[in-house]
């Protein structure tokens, strides 16, 4: 069983993987990320690449994996999603 706070990193592309948006999800509640999860990844074009329970978690999936598209929660533990969003834009200018 993962632990919350830690990002899942496992790679998960479509067939066409220049084709697919990458996204990572970053909530402190599991069942929203489930919900956005199943959205996304019912999209042809989409699939969700990593998830985190706080944004300290949301921060380094960013830095390690370099998504299309970063969802955030601004509300979460550890480090909130602004201070988080913060770090990406400075550490993951692209």
């Amino acid at each position: 069983m993962k632990r919350e706070a830690e990002p899942d990193m496992t790679p998960s592309r479509g067939a066409s993987d220049d084709a697919v948006l990458r996204v990572v999800l970053a909530d402190d509640h599991a069942v929203v990320r489930e919900g956005l999860k199943a959205l996304v990844n019912a999209q042809p074009d989409m699939r969700v690449v990593a998830e985190a329970a706080d944004g300290e978690a949301a921060w380094r999936a960013a830095k390690e994996l370099v998504p299309d598209v970063l969802v955030m929660d601004l509300s979460m533990p550890v480090l909130s999603g602004v201070e988080a969003t913060a770090r990406v834009r400075r550490d993951c200018p692209q």
